[in-house]
């Protein structure tokens, strides 16, 4: 198990691990979202619906997260960091895990795929980064009710 001190909404919860399932915080990275009204105002490289390109993951018909260290090149973006929280997971059974408690069929979810679903009773953006690879995205005041929930099907 992992305990998060660090200021976040994760300050003292425990990240639950098993030999098939490594979860962490993703520490480090600026979240911003750009909302458009028109296909004419998007990003100058966005990604397709669905998928991501680099820090860019499209996540709505106009709407983006951007996912990176540094704050994106556009002024119209909106930092979210302090909203959301970032869980990294990571092993063979996290797809199983994830299964458990969200509708995505996982096995046509292909690396680079972004999503909104349902994780359990909370909303979450899903990406798959890796084969074995996933970040989950969820709103900060509900970190206590993710983090329960992995540990209680970990």
């Amino acid at each position: 198990m992992l305990e998060l001190i660090a200021h976040s909404p994760l300050q003292g919860l425990v990240l639950p691990q098993s030999d098939e399932v490594r979860i962490g915080p993703l520490s480090g990275l600026r979240i911003h979202v750009l909302r458009l009204s028109s296909q004419a105002a998007r990003p100058a490289t966005p990604p397709g619906p669905g998928r991501s390109d680099g820090p860019w993951c499209n996540i709505g018909p106009l709407e983006w997260l951007h996912i990176d260290a540094a704050a994106p090149d556009d002024p119209r973006t909106v930092e979210t960091t302090d909203a959301l929280v970032g869980l990294s997971l990571e092993g063979g059974g996290v797809a199983a895990l994830l299964a458990a408690g969200c509708t995505v069929d996982l096995d046509h979810f292909d690396v680079g795929a972004v999503t909104r679903t349902r994780l359990g009773e909370i909303s979450v953006v899903l990406h798959r980064t890796d084969r074995q690879s996933w970040r989950i995205f969820a709103a900060a005041p509900l970190s206590c009710y993710l983090v329960d929930w992995l540990a209680h099907h970990v």
